[in-house]
């Protein structure tokens, strides 16, 4: 009798320690039984595969995830998670972890994100981090698998990674903070530059760039200068070291030049060695910098910019929306001929790339 009791124990004890698999059958939380087909939410530390259904939009507080779980977020779904943390110390729960979000589909994780060894996640959706992404050894991203879904990655702080860990893909990566230390990865070039503009804002400058591959590449450096020539370092972005994903970055000049102001991009390896590459220019001027007169005007207005010589837009526009003079101005001081315009109130919208000014006048 003590025998059959016993073995009635060990099989409910393998009962419940075995994989389930289950899917969503509607929108809902994590912890509700009826968002799941069993009608039971997933036990994290069991090695279960769980499915978010296309059309579901899954919603996860305090996700731990204890052992080697596969997570598949289909096309049209969506998995939200406010804390995720795979980062075990059993060494068997940490293995082999599998977050998978199919083209379509769409995964945020508010706060930070602890993948462990050999964690695998495939990005061929959108995928959002909003804090930092910390990767243990082995642990292997890749942002659109076949170069065909197009998949993003958006980390919102740092990206650590641990040794022999991979990002890989044709996808966009879009770190906000630093990487650290190297990516793993085999490319040719210190880095491929794929696209480098900076852009004039109404209170600042962003400079942005992008590379498609990196390799032994520690930091950049943005360096700006008023003539092209002569160039102060502004500010550094760390690199990602060795990388064969697209990766985003941006530096933002807060406190820009007026007139014309030129950019350039410095690349700095491990070892030392830099490269620099070809320069950018921008038009900057804020409405501190420019004055129109007379207002209330006669037969013409000046416009002063302030020493910008670069090419501005004019346009005059009357209240009822209608557009009445246009035209391209290169001069650092401008006239402009009102003598055709009938007396009344006008819109004067000034734009050089940057958000436009704009500024009422009056015609008497």
């Amino acid at each position: 009798m003590k025998k059959v009791i016993a073995f009635s124990i060990t099989l409910l004890f393998a009962s419940i320690s075995q994989a389930e698999t289950y899917k969503s059958i509607a929108t809902g939380f994590w912890e509700n039984n009826s968002t799941w087909d069993l009608n039971q939410f997933p036990d994290g530390s069991k090695e279960n595969t769980i499915t978010i259904s296309s059309g579901d939009t899954v919603t996860a507080t305090n996700l731990n995830v204890a052992k080697a779980t596969t997570i598949i977020v289909e096309n049209g779904a969506a998995l939200i998670i406010n804390t995720l943390d795979v980062n075990i110390d059993a060494a068997e729960a940490r293995k082999d972890f599998i977050l998978d979000v199919k083209d379509g589909g769409l995964l945020i994780i508010n706060g930070n994100f602890t993948a462990a060894k050999d964690a695998s996640l495939t990005i061929d959706g959108n995928a959002t981090i909003t804090g930092d992404l910390t990767l243990g050894n082995n642990a292997k991203i890749t942002v659109d698998s076949d170069g065909t879904s197009g998949g993003t990655l958006n980390i919102g702080g740092d990206l650590t990674v641990g040794t022999g860990s991979e990002l890989l893909g044709y996808g966009n990566v879009t770190v906000a903070g630093t990487v650290d230390p190297l990516i793993a990865g085999d490319t040719q070039l210190p880095i491929e530059l794929t696209h480098f503009a900076a852009t004039s804002n109404e209170n600042d400058v962003t400079i942005y760039w992008q590379t498609a591959s990196e390799e032994n590449n520690h930091y950049f450096t943005i360096e700006r200068s008023v003539d092209g020539i002569s160039f102060k370092t502004i500010g550094t972005v760390m690199g990602a070291g060795n990388s064969q994903i697209t990766l985003n970055y941006s530096f933002t000049d807060v406190s820009p030049l007026s007139g014309t102001t030129y950019y350039r991009l410095q690349q700095t390896d491990f070892d030392g060695k830099f490269e620099i590459f070809n320069m950018v220019s921008v038009s900057f001027y804020n409405e501190g910098t420019l004055k129109v007169f007379p207002n209330p005007a006669s037969s013409y207005i000046t416009i002063d910019f302030g020493g910008l010589t670069a090419q501005s837009q004019i346009q005059i526009m009357n209240l009822h929306g209608q557009v009445v003079k246009t035209l391209s101005v290169w001069e650092s001081v401008q006239t402009i001929d009102l003598s055709d315009l009938a007396a009344g109130n006008y819109l004067l919208t000034i734009a050089n790339g940057n958000q436009p000014i704009v500024k009422r006048i009056v015609i008497q």
